[in-house]
């Protein structure tokens, strides 16, 4: 069964309308689109762009100023302006739908973002001159990749790159810091003054609320209970159940100790880079009093003496680092995002150590999502349930 169909594109309708100024038609399609892959393929001029490009448009994707079809220059070109000849819709895979009464629309500030667009002109632009866009797009994949626990409350990558470097500046930086924030709080201020920011809020809103209500539409089907005579059936429910809970508790347990750790290694991250800079600062104050002494003309000894006492704290943190990767390994979600766990269809409860089959998996994650699979298989399995 498919999840999360609120996110998933069914069908794409373009047609003309009935008030359409110019005679050729372009387009008069109803669409059906694969729910886990589509790739589109075609010769030159056969409509790849176009259709990518009204899908983008009617789910409101910021980069649809990329676009290479439905643009000034081609399909919205004047006096023709054929986009205007044409209404387009996308349906989710919930039987919600999204519209546009004429492709020559142009999208509003405020909309929310339904899919990722990334046509070809975008990349060019990305990837062409190696730039602040290219790093910008480099930053946001890679944070984008980051366990919540590592991300310690940031939004993006240069935030988190500063708050682990902060201890690295100067008095001077921390002031320009504080000045650039307080100027970076009285613009955001003033924008959200403006209507806009008023009328985005508003749409995210009513964006989230629809999602949510679609959400709730899609909840999975009521599996119900056992019959009183089904005593296999229910044994291996009961026992399924027993041990997810176990597997749940470790989980949430290993998760909290997991940020724990996360902060005790921030903190100590920071405290070495203090240390080093504090360092630095000493030397540099010898390097000076070298050069009064000499010219002066007293006696040049080091000005500054100190010992540095880290063996316990280097011996605590690489213990904190591979009890870390051990709860990594415990929580970690990839294996199912990846669609790497997955039950044969040969699989026979009856004949398996339930145990020793989920503890394949090291990931507490991952044997929690098997449990489900073999559980959803024993409540189908109409041999197993009778």
């Amino acid at each position: 069964m498919l999840k999360n169909k609120q996110n998933i594109i069914s069908d794409v309708s373009i047609h003309k309308r009935s008030d359409a100024k110019n005679n050729p038609t372009w387009f008069d399609s109803d669409i059906e689109i694969n729910p886990y892959m589509t790739t589109i393929i075609g010769n030159k001029g056969s409509g790849k762009s176009a259709l990518s490009d009204i899908i983008s448009l009617v789910s409101c994707s910021k980069n649809i100023e990329s676009a290479s079809f439905i643009e000034p220059k081609r399909f919205k070109l004047k006096p023709e302006n054929y986009a205007g000849d044409y209404t387009a819709s996308v349906k989710w895979a919930d039987k919600k739908s999204n519209s546009i009464d004429r492709l020559s629309d142009n999208l509003l500030e405020s909309s929310v973002e339904l899919v990722q667009f990334l046509p070809q002109r975008y990349i060019e632009n990305v990837c062409g001159g190696i730039g602040q866009e290219f790093n910008n797009e480099i930053e946001r994949t890679i944070f984008s990749y980051m366990d919540i626990a590592e991300k310690e409350g940031c939004t993006n990558l240069s935030q988190l790159i500063t708050n682990k470097t902060t201890a690295n500046y100067s008095l001077y930086q921390n002031l320009k810091n504080e000045l650039e924030k307080i100027n970076i709080d009285i613009i955001s201020l003033e924008s959200k003054k403006k209507k806009i920011h008023r009328e985005t809020i508003e749409e995210k809103i009513k964006s989230l609320n629809l999602t949510l209500e679609r959400h709730n539409q899609s909840k999975p089907e009521i599996v119900e209970k056992p019959k009183d005579g089904d005593d296999k059936y229910a044994k291996y429910i009961s026992t399924i159940d027993d041990i997810k809970n176990k597997i749940k508790q470790q989980y949430d347990t290993n998760i909290l100790e997991l940020k724990n750790i996360n902060s005790k290694i921030t903190d100590i991250d920071n405290f070495n880079t203090i240390k080093t800079v504090v360092v630095n600062e000493i030397d540099e104050l010898n390097s000076k009093y070298d050069e009064l002494a000499n010219k002066i003309g007293i006696e040049n000894k080091k000005f500054l003496s100190y010992k540095i006492c880290e063996d316990d704290i280097n011996e605590k943190l690489n213990s904190l680092t591979k009890r870390k990767i051990e709860l990594d390994q415990l929580v970690s979600q990839t294996d199912v995002e990846l669609g790497k766990i997955v039950l044969e269809e040969s699989f026979d409860i009856e004949k398996e150590n339930l145990n020793g089959f989920i503890t394949s998996s090291k990931s507490l994650f991952s044997q929690m999502y098997l449990l489900d699979l073999i559980k959803n298989k024993i409540v189908n399995d109409t041999s197993l349930a009778t």
